[in-house]
């Protein structure tokens, strides 16, 4: 070990251990300090260094080693709780999210996410109930006859659709004379009024109490039967041309070939034609008292309640498939009111050969469906008598009246006197026309990817966890 000293003042260094220095050169005295006045050779204020904040860890207790048997020390190293239960939570998700997506609500709320157009939904009651007064004024008739269908039972048992509990006609003002014939439709009969001598306003009240019914006509694809399984008399009353229907049209009958060409069973064919109407036809409210020719309908893409029933029930017939019109009252529940309503009846199939109708209420997107919002007062019955179709004679109501004092003038005003509720409501899909609880298909595989995606994001976030815990 070798130590320079710095000269103080002598002329050579103490080696008390006697080494070579000759090799050293003297090292030379410090300059001398500057005068207290010297203002530009003052040394620099040496500024204090900062020293680097060391963090401060703490000091872990040291672990001890677990006690373990005999059988622990020869076997598999058990793994530590917390890498247990990340997979654990994750295989608790994935179960949770299967069972979620395979239920109705979940494969709905898919749906919802692919397309956030097919949320849209109408909700119903599973039976109603009413008392419903409507009111029919007339003005400006001397002499009159007038028809309005009595409603009736409809369904089953098994399958029930409309129960009357009661029809109660009342005549309010004017000489009109009150009976009940058996005129249009098999079996309906109708209720007529009559006067010769009619003066001033003609008021008749017909009070309606009536049971309802939701249906929802159970069949798909797969379970529907084709064209050549419908009853030939069915296929003899409703599929010719007829009073505003028009399936020998040449431009109805090639629309209804292209949009079903690939449907090859009723079912298919008929949500075709479904589909094409629903996404491309308005709902607008009739200004005359008649329905417009389906051609017209096609032409405008637009039409109330019967105008795109009639399209519809067109193209149906234009492929073999019977269809008619049927007609009523309807409960609208957002303006709280009730209103004259067509909408169609078909006949469908099933894979097994049996034969049953169904409704489409197009401008309402229903489809196979029926609400219990409505009261069916009559159905085309596809006859031609004397020169004139029945269901002509249903739109012409008001026969053999002639003339009075001032404008011809017709009223037709309802009041719902009582109504009641009851059951589940069911929601349906706007754009699909059935329920959103169904079973919607093409979403299985994407289901699956959901819950595969949430379990990889949880298994990572534990893995990086564990290994943090490793290093520490």
């Amino acid at each position: 070990m070798v130590i320079m000293m710095a000269s103080t003042g002598y002329d050579e260094f103490e080696d008390p251990l006697d080494f070579e220095l000759s090799s050293y050169e003297a090292v030379p005295p410090p300059p001398p300090p500057p005068p207290a006045n010297d203002y530009y050779n003052q040394p620099r204020r040496q500024q204090p260094q900062r020293q680097p904040a060391q963090r401060q860890r703490q000091q872990q207790p040291r672990r001890q080693p677990q006690q373990r048997s005999q059988g622990q020390r020869r076997g598999r190293r058990s793994k530590p709780p917390s890498r247990i239960v990340g997979p654990l939570i994750s295989v608790v998700v994935l179960i949770l999210l299967v069972a979620l997506l395979v239920t109705p609500y979940g494969q709905s709320l898919l749906q919802d996410l692919a397309d956030p157009a097919s949320y849209s939904y109408r909700e119903y009651p599973k039976e109603a109930e009413y008392i419903v007064d409507r009111t029919i004024t007339l003005n400006g008739v001397a002499e009159y006859t007038l028809y309005s269908p009595q409603p009736y039972n409809q369904g089953n048992v098994q399958v029930p659709v409309q129960d009357i509990v009661s029809i109660q006609p009342e005549i309010i003002s004017g000489s009109a004379t009150y009976t009940l014939e058996e005129k249009w439709g098999g079996g309906i009969e109708w209720m007529t009024w009559r006067a010769s001598a009619a003066s001033g306003a003609q008021v008749i009240k017909i009070r309606y109490h009536v049971k309802t019914h939701s249906v929802l006509w159970d069949i798909d694809r797969e379970t529907s039967g084709n064209v050549d399984q419908i009853d030939d008399t069915y296929k003899n009353r409703y599929l010719g041309d007829g009073w505003k229907i028009i399936p020998n049209n040449r431009t109805i009958r090639e629309l209804a070939a292209q949009l079903t060409k690939d449907e090859p069973t009723v079912y298919g064919k008929l949500k075709a034609i479904y589909d094409y109407m629903d996404s491309n036809f308005e709902y607008e409210t009739g200004v005359t008292s008649e329905p417009k020719n389906p051609y017209d309908t096609l032409i405008d893409r637009r039409g109330d309640c019967d105008d795109q029933s009639l399209l519809l029930i067109s193209l149906a017939r234009a492929v073999g498939i019977p269809a008619w019109l049927e007609l009523g009252i309807l409960y609208i529940s957002t303006s709280e009111s009730w209103g004259l309503h067509g909408w169609a009846k078909v006949m469908i199939p099933t894979r097994d050969g049996q034969n049953g109708w169904a409704n489409i209420d197009i401008v309402n997107d229903q489809f196979l469906f029926r609400d219990p919002n409505r009261i069916t007062e009559w159905e085309d019955d596809g006859i031609f008598e004397n020169g004139e179709w029945h269901l002509y004679n249903y739109y012409y109501a008001l026969a053999d009246y002639r003339p009075g004092d001032g404008p011809l003038v017709w009223r037709d005003d309802f009041e719902t006197k009582d109504m009641i509720t009851s059951g589940t409501p069911i929601r349906i899909n706007t754009k699909t026309g059935r329920p959103i609880e169904e079973k919607l298909p093409g979403f299985e595989a994407p289901a699956l990817l959901v819950p595969l995606a949430v379990m990889a994001i949880l298994g990572r976030k534990h893995k990086k966890k564990n290994k943090m815990i490793e290093m520490l």
